[in-house]
């Protein structure tokens, strides 16, 4: 009987790992992307009935429904349980929680998605701005660097023709 005996640095062992850290991330996802959901709703100016309104709005004019049932629109009811962390069984859909974002103007539970999830950190654009401008100050420092290495070549070899 030939026994197999695995390294702690094993592909398979290292891929277990990861899935393992992936799914911690994943358990709490759920219930911290409805909290994301109800700090954005509470600090929006609309209350949760306009909210309604406006998602069913939106859905409408982009001819799409935000449950998977029967029903054309939501009811109140259905944004309350979307906003509860408790309510474990009602659970947004992507499109949902799009439509919420932008009936609110606020895309933090987006954002929360995408940095819960993936570790990508979202960017408002004045911060956009000062990297573009960090980038062109780098580059022009690297063009300069480069200008002045040919210039010491050219320099030398000039000077070794003489």
């Amino acid at each position: 009987m030939q026994t197999t005996h695995l390294s702690l640095f094993d592909d398979d062992n290292k891929r277990a790992e990861a899935r393992s850290r992936k799914a911690m991330r994943a358990a709490g996802f759920v219930s911290a992307l409805k909290g994301a959901m109800f700090r954005a709703a509470k600090s929006s100016p609309l209350s949760r009935d306009q909210i309604v309104d406006e998602m069913n709005a939106l859905a409408a004019a982009a001819g799409r429904r935000l449950t998977q049932g029967r029903a054309k629109c939501i009811a109140r009811d259905t944004l309350d349980k979307w906003l509860s962390s408790e309510e474990a069984e009602h659970v947004p859909g992507m499109y949902a929680v799009h439509i919420f974002c932008l009936a609110i103007d606020d895309p933090s539970p987006l954002c929360f998605w995408l940095e819960s999830g993936f570790g990508i950190q979202t960017a408002e654009p004045e911060t956009l701005k000062l990297a573009e401008f960090a980038r062109g100050v780098l580059e022009h420092k690297l063009r300069t660097k480069r200008q002045r290495r040919l210039e010491e070549e050219l320099m030398s070899n000039l000077e070794g023709t003489r």
